[in-house]
């Protein structure tokens, strides 16, 4: 099991901080944030993460920007921007060896019928823009009314279109699950609609080759522990996630502590 976690959900921005507590844990990479790069260079130098990979073995993904950045945009100058930083971000996880690059997919500030097929239509042409310069995994979202993409089929299919990778993220599934409105506008609820949408993800994706593991009950994109809340139901994963072959990232908002009970968590769950 190849294992990382991300800094700056753990609230850590010193690099060196960062490769301690991976090294201390027995991890394998460590996911670095490509929009902390972009606001503070100097917090993930291409130089520093050489040397600290050097010096430790342990390598790095890379989470390519989200802030501010939409690929489905039907604004011209928002869109081209997008396309810009995407390849920028792809140039850095070149420069530093990462294993693979995670990217979100587009937004559509009103989901109007009329307007989506024209968003879509975007996404796909931003996709086609982006130079794969380490391998990318679509990242699946649609936490609010704002993503475009809507369960698996659509995350498939825009996949295959690019022949590129998948990450599930299994906090974002059970969120979607559990807050997808009926066609009566009325929304389903309950975490069984949440689990069952994460079953979906992770049997319906075919080519998936990086995780984002998370804990939450449903109602927002907590990050919390693994474990801590009754929410993904990891028992039921626990062969699927010992033989998976791609790269596991911990996504913790709980600090450096809380990366420590979701490695031991996660370890004696596929033990």
């Amino acid at each position: 099991m190849r294992l990382g976690f991300t800094p700056l959900n753990a609230r850590i921005l010193d690099l060196q901080e960062a490769f301690k507590l991976a090294t201390e844990l027995e991890l394998q990479f460590i996911e670095l944030a490509f929009d902390v790069h972009e606001i503070l260079p100097a917090a993930q130098d291409i130089k520093l993460v050489h040397e600290l990979t050097r010096a430790t073995g342990i390598g790095v993904t890379v989470h390519l920007s989200y802030i501010d950045l939409n690929l489905a945009s039907l604004m011209p100058g928002v869109r081209e921007n997008s396309v810009a930083r995407t390849n920028r971000g792809l140039e850095y996880a070149a420069e530093v060896g990462a294993i693979c690059a995670v990217l979100h997919s587009g937004l559509i500030p009103l989901r109007h019928e009329l307007l989506l097929p024209y968003a879509r239509a975007k996404l796909e042409q931003s996709l086609q823009e982006i130079t794969p310069l380490v391998p990318i995994a679509l990242e699946n979202l649609a936490l609010d009314s704002y993503d475009l993409l809507r369960g698996v089929n659509e995350l498939e299919a825009l996949t295959k279109s690019v022949g590129w990778g998948n990450c599930i993220d299994v906090g974002h599934a059970l969120v979607e699950g559990c807050t997808t409105e009926l066609q009566d506008g009325t929304s389903t609820g309950g975490l069984e609609f949440g689990r069952a949408r994460l079953a979906e993800y992770v049997h319906g994706l075919s080519n998936t080759i990086h995780l984002h593991l998370q804990d939450n009950d449903g109602t927002s994109d907590a990050h919390h522990t693994l474990g801590s809340v009754n929410g993904v139901p990891w028992l039921l994963y626990k062969d699927w996630l010992r033989n998976f072959q791609g790269t596991i990232n911990l996504e913790i908002n709980d600090g450096a502590d809380g990366v420590r009970k979701s490695v031991q968590f996660l370890r004696e769950l596929v033990a």
